[in-house]
């Protein structure tokens, strides 16, 4: 099913074939992309954008961009949709139409499943009748709109009951147009309340914690049961880190490193003012040198093989080795320190140059940098290359 053009244009693809074809469409999901479409259409035609379906209170004046009445007809209804119509016949000319003219975009429903009169309806036969009747002789809908006063408002708001309780249609509303309950937690646009708790679970729900990260913070929401388990385990860490980017990642933990003492830590004998010595208890403090190794706070990220751009996205300095140190530090804490370790495909090691006039992705230019992207071959390299590890400041 074609949902959009490639401009991006929501209307040529399934806004048309719901126009000519409303029967097929479910009543909920056609309201929702009909008020999408207005919505977008508005915009275009650079006019206000209509109030929401169901909304408390509509400005002054303000026309619905979704209007919704029953159909007026006894027989068998084929679907809960009757019949639709735009201001145009697609939403580019709904979008032309809106700019040359006072009143905005608008979608009209005909529906079967609710309302006053029709098949469904709640008011008796005869009112079904007699609308029929004078519209058929006199061409008189008088009746009929008199009546849609009352079925836009019931019809919108059994939209908006079923919205309201569908985590997905919830967060396209407040996320695209601010529809809803939003929380305010200082992300740049609204969060629906169980976006909002999904943000506290992953530990960026807070004032001030938001949009602080390399990546945005919603391409970890998945991820909020893996950051809301205590005690956060390695294998956590690589199955998210893995599925995030796509590559094998493996988490190496006791990674030895040595750790200098301050002076007052240091072991020291009696001497004045200390005749018992500094820290020179056997067994309870006392430290042979300056020195301890330790193994207990460094963790140490793996990932690849990887092609050559990707590696030189992992450099120090890259916007891909802050994004990987900002999930991974989020999920640790800042207790540890955190290293990476790309590992890069054996075909995509290059033989060391120096200058050139191109560039890498990061922009730096692309000859061989010490310590980094420098291999001494005289061959192609027959294995992958892990030879460079990264510090990830916090």
């Amino acid at each position: 099913m074609e949902m959009a053009t490639e401009s991006g244009k929501s209307g040529s693809g399934l806004i048309d074939r719901l126009l000519k074809s409303p029967q097929q469409f479910e009543f909920f999901q056609a309201v929702r992309l009909a008020e999408d479409a207005v919505y977008r259409a508005s915009l275009e035609a650079g006019q206000e954008a209509p109030p929401a379906v169901g909304s408390n209170e509509p400005a002054a004046g303000q026309r619905p961009g979704v209007v919704l009445r029953s159909a007026t007809m006894l027989g068998f209804p084929g679907g809960a949709i009757s019949a639709a119509s735009f201001s145009g016949s697609s939403v580019d000319d709904a979008a032309d139409l809106a700019a040359s003219s006072e009143r905005g975009p608008e979608m009209n429903f005909d529906v079967t499943c609710f309302g006053l009169v029709g098949a469904s309806g709640v008011l008796p036969r005869h009112y079904t009748t007699l609308i029929v009747d004078r519209m058929r002789r006199f061409r008189d809908s008088a009746l009929r709109h008199f009546l849609t006063i009352f079925e836009q408002r019931a019809i919108s708001l059994l939209y908006r009951a079923w919205a309201k309780y569908r985590h997905p249609v919830q967060q396209e509303r407040t996320m695209i147009r601010g529809i809803g309950t939003a929380w305010d937690d200082g992300a740049p646009h609204p969060r629906d309340p169980i976006t909002a708790a999904v943000a506290c679970l992953v530990g960026l729900g807070g004032r001030g914690l938001g949009q602080q990260l390399a990546v945005v913070d919603e391409s970890i929401f998945r991820y909020a049961g893996h950051y809301a388990h205590f005690p956060r385990s390695a294998e956590s860490l690589e199955l998210m880190l893995s599925d995030l980017y796509k590559v094998p990642v493996q988490v190496h933990q006791f990674i030895g490193r040595w750790l200098s003492l301050e002076q007052p830590d240091q072991t020291r004998l009696g001497f004045a003012g200390h005749p018992d010595g500094l820290n020179a208890r056997l067994g309870f403090g006392a430290i042979a040198g300056a020195r301890v190794w330790n193994v207990q706070s460094i963790v140490e990220l793996s990932i690849g093989p990887l092609s050559l751009a990707d590696f030189r996205d992992r450099l120090p300095g890259t916007t891909g080795l802050a994004a990987i140190g900002d999930l991974a530090r989020l999920f640790v804490g800042l207790e540890f320190h955190i290293r990476l370790r790309p590992l890069l495909r054996a075909g995509e090691v290059p033989m060391t140059q120096l200058g050139g006039n191109s560039l890498a992705r990061d922009g730096a230019p692309a000859g061989s940098r010490l310590g980094w992207t420098t291999w001494i071959l005289s061959e192609p390299s027959a294995f992958d290359r892990s030879d460079a590890a990264f510090a990830i400041m916090p």
